[in-house]
Formats: C-alpha cells, sequence, structure tokens
C-alpha cells in the first residue's frame, strides 16, 4: 500500500509539472532572444541541443516510454491468461523488459533535462520566460510519471522474479478455479453492500477494488487476497467463504495479521467461540497492549471486557481502544455517567472516533434526547452511512415527529436492515424491522 501511496504521489506531480509546462509554452510569450521557435538560437537556449539531435533524443525518448506502456497492457493480459511454465517464464521475461524499457526512458528524459539546463547557462540574461520555456519543467514531469510506473509495478514484479514458475503456476490456477467456482471476488462491491458492514468495515470495503487488483496481482494468494474474500465473506453472511479465505492464503500471510483478520470476521459472522480463541492465539504471539486492546474489543462478556480494557489502561491511560471498550462496558452495564465521562475523554483525544460519537448519540436517545443524538450521528464522517446508523437516524426523526424524513430512510434501508450489522436495539434486527414496518405504514 505505501508503494501505491508514493507511486500516485509521484504520478500527480509529474502530470501536473508536464501539464504545466506545456500550458507555459502557448501561454507565456517567448523572450526577444529566442522569438523563432524553428531557430538554432531556440533550441539551444530551450533544450541545450541543436535542432535534429534534440529532436531525435527526444523522439527515442517517447517511444521507449511508449513501449514501455504498449508491453504493459500485454503484460496484464498475459498475467490474466497463464496456463503452463513457459507463460510464466514469458511473463517474468517481458517484466524484466519492462523495466529495463522503462529505465532506459528515464535516463534518455534525465539527459535531457541536464542538456536542457546547460542550455539555460548558455543565455546571457535569463528570466522567467527562459525558465518557463526551457525543456527541464517537461522533462522533469515525464521523468516522475516514469518512476511512478517504476514503483506501481515494483512489488509484483519483484514477487513474480522471487518465486518459482511451478509456485506461480499453481496459485494462479487454483485462484482462477476458485472464482469460477464460488465467484470469490466480484468486479466490486456495490454502495449498499458496503453500507451493510460493520464501522470499522467501512474503509477497507471502500478500497475493495484495489485490494482485488492486488489480490489478483499476487503470484500466491496472500493478504490482498485475505482482506478482498473476507469482506466479500461478510458482505454475503457466508463463513464457507471466510473459511475457504483462511484455507487459501494460511501460508502466505503472518501468523498475527492472519489470526486477527480471520477472527475477527468470524466474530462479526456470529462465530464468536471459534473467532474469539483465535484472537486469543494473537495476544498469545503478540502480548502487547494494542493485542489485548483489541481482544477486549471482541469480548462478549462484560466484565471479561472490563477487566481486558482496565488491563491495557493501567500501562497506557489515553488507548483510545481500551477507553472505548470500557465505556461499551459500563454502557451496557447501566452505568451511563461513566461511560459518558470516558467517551467525553476520548473525544478529546480524536474528535472524529466514530465510535464514541454514535454510542454518545445512543446515551442520549435512551434519555429522551433526541436532537442531541441526531447531533452525534451526523458528525460521524464515514461514507457510505452505515445501515446502522442509517437506522439510529431514522428513529430520532420519528421521535422527533419528522415522519416524512423517517420514512425516506426506512424505505432505503428496509431491504438491508436483515443483512446489516450492529443494529443496536433491544430485540435486535427482528425489532428494528418491526419499528420500520411502523413507521413506513404511520
Amino acid at each position: 500500500m505505501r508503494t501505491h501511496k508514493k507511486a500516485w504521489i509521484l504520478l500527480v506531480i509529474g502530470a501536473v509539472i508536464l501539464l504545466s509546462a506545456i500550458l507555459a509554452s502557448f501561454i507565456v510569450e517567448r523572450p526577444k532572444d529566442i522569438r523563432n521557435p524553428r531557430s538554432r538560437e531556440y533550441s539551444i537556449a530551450t533544450s541545450g541541443l541543436p535542432p535534429q539531435t534534440r529532436r531525435a533524443i527526444t523522439t527515442s525518448g517517447v517511444v521507449l516510454y511508449f513501449c514501455a506502456i504498449a508491453l504493459n497492457f500485454y503484460i496484464e493480459k498475459l498475467d490474466r491468461s497463464v496456463i503452463s511454465e513457459q507463460d510464466v517464464a514469458r511473463l517474468k521475461r517481458f517484466c524484466r523488459t519492462y523495466q529495463c524499457l522503462l529505465m532506459a526512458a528515464s535516463i534518455v528524459f534525465g539527459a535531457q533535462i541536464v542538456f536542457a539546463a546547460k542550455g539555460l547557462l548558455s543565455v546571457h540574461h535569463v528570466g522567467y520566460a527562459h525558465l518557463l520555456h526551457s525543456k527541464v519543467f517537461g522533462n522533469v514531469g515525464i521523468l516522475f510519471i516514469c518512476g511512478s510506473l517504476l514503483l506501481f509495478s515494483r512489488r509484483y514484479i519483484k514477487a513474480i522474479h522471487a518465486t518459482p514458475p511451478s509456485a506461480v503456476l499453481a496459485s494462479k490456477l487454483k485462484l482462477k478455479k476458485l472464482k469460477q467456482e464460488y465467484d470469490l471476488l466480484p468486479e466490486k462491491l456495490k454502495k449498499e453492500q458496503i453500507a451493510s458492514l460493520p464501522l470499522t468495515r467501512i474503509r477497507p470495503a471502500s478500497d475493495y477494488q484495489l485490494f482485488r487488483n492486488s489480490a489478483i496481482g499476487e503470484p500466491k494468494p496472500g493478504f490482498y487476497t485475505l482482506v478482498a474474500m473476507l469482506l466479500v465473506a461478510l458482505v454475503k453472511h457466508d463463513k464457507h467463504l471466510a473459511d475457504l479465505a483462511g484455507e487459501l492464503t494460511r501460508d502466505n500471510v503472518p501468523e498475527d495479521e492472519y489470526l486477527y483478520l480471520i477472527g475477527s470476521s468470524l466474530c462479526y459472522l456470529g462465530f464468536q467461540e471459534e473467532g474469539y480463541a483465535m484472537l486469543r492465539k494473537v495476544v498469545e504471539l503478540d502480548p502487547s497492549a494494542s493485542s489485548v486492546a483489541m481482544l477486549a474489543c471482541y469480548a462478549q462478556d462484560i466484565e471479561e471486557k472490563r477487566s481486558l480494557a482496565n488491563k491495557v489502561l493501567t500501562k497506557d491511560p489515553d488507548n483510545s481502544s481500551a477507553l472505548l471498550t470500557l465505556a461499551d462496558a459500563k454502557y451496557h452495564g447501566n452505568e451511563t455517567e461513566e461511560a459518558e465521562h470516558i467517551l467525553n475523554k476520548i473525544l478529546e483525544i480524536d474528535s472524529d472516533a466514530f465510535y464514541a460519537l454514535e454510542m454518545k448519540g445512543n446515551i442520549c436517545f435512551d434519555r429522551g434526547e433526541y436532537r442531541e443524538a441526531f447531533a452525534f450521528y451526523r458528525t460521524i464522517k464515514v461514507r457510505p452511512l452505515p445501515v446502522s446508523l442509517q437506522f439510529q437516524i431514522c428513529r430520532c426523526y420519528y421521535c422527533l415527529g419528522m415522519t416524512k424524513k423517517a420514512k425516506r430512510i426506512a424505505r432505503k434501508i428496509e431491504n438491508h436492515i436483515k443483512s446489516a450489522y450492529e443494529i443496536d436495539i433491544e430485540g435486535g434486527i427482528e425489532a428494528a424491522q418491526a419499528l420500520l414496518n411502523e413507521i413506513l405504514s404511520s
């Protein structure tokens, strides 16, 4: 993920510089000493090279760049259709060629930056117009773009070359077979499907396509495959799919990450005992405060939740996760005032802590302070807005006598309430469905 972030930053910077350089050549008036763009003086001042040499070098750089782009499309097509070890060998060969083409193009554009800088030094009185008409900035932009493309492909190419052809082929054929049999990784998740997930999974699910594309590019099904499949399992409420994700990726993901992702997903799917056992193993592997705080979040027993949270807070009094867990334990233990005091402390540390804002809203709702509850719910900055939160807002509108607004939300979520997680109402999903029916028939 970090590599992709750096690559996107480089790509955006490069594109901005290149576009600015192109626009400047049309908008800014040429200096008086290099008026004619076809003259030798203009070419020397802007690129540091005679016209014919400049054209030859620029053409070679552009050709190398577009050859790399064309080869990239072919590599993507070949990656999707690998059926033999010879295909894997070709894939490795073309990946190396792709890197070489991009590096050659980078060298050409880098050389042009040096020549263009020397050309500027040959001008007696350099003004801003000379700078803006120089080829330095355009070549810097293209160099950044080449660098971003190298970064985008670095992890994939490194993995392809480090893995034996037989292993690459086996994993791709296995994943392809599983995708055909179980439709493991759909093209995208719908907005309504994402909104039905628990709050902690909304943001990862919004990046589902990125996880999916990264999963398809993994030589062996690993972290990205696991995350993508578990998101789909949560959307479909399918434990079999979660088990399959675990079986497929067990040997290719660090044990603590593997246990946390599978265990937390099983807890959400309702298999609390099995999931919680996995989360306990995470703490055994890594008995840090963050691991214990994570375990406390998923504990069902209020006293155990309270005990684990206090254990973390004795070492780290400002641990937001442990504070939230303790507040949750106190809230469900009818210690509302103490829970609210803890939630205020969390919001002092992080004013956007969405679970704390939701719990504050719930406390206000329980007191009959519906406008205050609504204000807390609307402050939560998560998009798409979870169905569980839309339900709470719908209840606020209904209790405030704003029936039209309540009905509008009820119509929107009535078909999704049964598949939603974290519906916080006594009686659970059935009670929520009954209330929506009441609102719609009012």
